[in-house]
């Protein structure tokens, strides 16, 4: 009898288990599912409100050499929104060699496209949120997953210590020109245009935005950045030895060891304006900087990062660029000595508030009410 409740009991489990299975599998494809369609359809392939997969040329891919693809939101706004996703940095093997994994812990990039992330996207694009700007705006969202800030032009292999090679595809340059060719067909001359980007897409948001200005001379043109500041001299190599970028010729800015003040200042381009959001201890950033600069990552590295990254953000809002700040010390955890990475595609957008500005009323006004504005100016040098 007792062999008989044991067999019925474990049958039980095993159904629930692979109920449980079934229940997950089947919510991850529910959520995750898009209409695909290839570069040569036309904004009004697209469905309304609804995110659609683009899938480019076999010359696009990640950094492990998988399919790459973008995906498109059409509104019946004349607007748009360009999003560069974000998602870490490889710059030699021992960075190489630890990618983010699906439930690991730590890594230094993505070297996929992980449908999971824009599938959950927030901020800037819930359609759902009152106070969201760009609620009805069209979107294009460009993942990132080579590890390049989306402007790398090699495949480089990689080799640690024990004799072990890893391929690392830096293919973000041409990932991004195929992306903007499709915009370019697709989207003629919107009214307004947002170019926004977090972490890793935040500076490549700031390193193309004068390319994608020049070609909509007639557009009010903005860029959104959110969490960009890296100091390291390993920079000018890393940029144009290792992801092989050329950025003199191909993007109009010398790499220095503030990069991304290199392409904030650089001699020639376009009007655009400037939106900078940096939280004062920025956690990623940091540990980033740490490991690139080969120093303690501490509350003395972090206080003295958030220093530079004060005096960087000065330096630009000193400069003659349309610029306007937005600085925060906002959740700072003071066991961690830190504050949180980015903001702009998750709940944080709607959360933070500095001096009795909220984030998402700074974007507001500075971009649909044109207005100058910056928050956090107690906290410059």
């Amino acid at each position: 009898m007792l062999k008989r409740l044991a067999k019925i009991l474990l049958s039980l489990i095993a159904i629930l288990i692979i109920g449980a299975i079934i229940v997950v599998v089947g919510g991850y494809l529910l959520i995750t599912h898009v209409t695909t369609v290839n570069a040569s359809s036309t904004l009004t392939d697209l469905p309304l409100n609804t995110w659609t997969r683009i899938d480019l040329s076999a010359k696009t891919m990640c950094s492990d050499g998988s399919d790459y693809r973008i995906y498109a939101r059409r509104a019946k706004s004349d607007n748009l929104l360009i999003h560069f996703a974000g998602g870490g940095m490889a710059w030699d093997a021992k960075s190489a060699s630890q990618p983010i994994t699906f439930g690991g812990s730590g890594g230094f990039y993505f070297p996929n496209i992980w449908e999971i992330i824009r599938a959950t996207l927030g901020g800037i694009f819930a359609q759902d949120k009152p106070k969201n700007p760009f609620a009805d705006w069209n979107e294009v969202y460009i993942p990132y997953c080579t590890a390049d800030f989306h402007i790398g032009n090699t495949s480089i292999n990689y080799t640690l210590d024990n004799g072990t090679k890893i391929t690392i595809h830096h293919n973000g340059r041409q990932n991004v020109t195929e992306a903007l060719d499709w915009i370019y067909t697709t989207f003629k001359q919107p009214p307004k245009l947002v170019v926004s980007g977090e972490s890793a897409g935040a500076f490549g948001s700031t390193f193309w935005v004068p390319d994608i200005a020049s070609h909509y001379p007639q557009t009010a043109t903005y860029n959104l950045s959110d969490g960009a500041y890296l100091n390291t001299p390993l920079w000018a190599n890393i940029v144009n030895n290792v992801w092989q970028a050329d950025t003199e010729n191909t993007l109009g800015f010398t790499p220095a060891d503030n990069l991304i003040n290199s392409a904030y200042l650089r001699p020639t381009q376009p009007h655009v304006t400037y939106l900078q959001i940096n939280t004062l201890y920025d956690g990623t950033l940091t540990y980033f900087a740490s490991v690139l600069n080969d120093k303690p990552y501490d509350a003395a590295f972090a206080e003295a990062w958030s220093q530079g990254m004060r005096a960087s953000v000065k330096q630009v809002s000193q400069s003659n660029l349309d610029y306007n700040y937005y600085l925060t010390d906002y959740g700072f955890d003071k066991q961690a000595n830190s504050t949180p990475h980015t903001s702009v595609s998750g709940d944080l957008f709607y959360a933070i508030q500095q001096d009795n500005i909220a984030l998402v009323d700074w974007v507001q006004r500075v971009v649909i009410n044109d207005e100058h504005l910056s928050v956090g100016s107690e906290f410059l040098p």
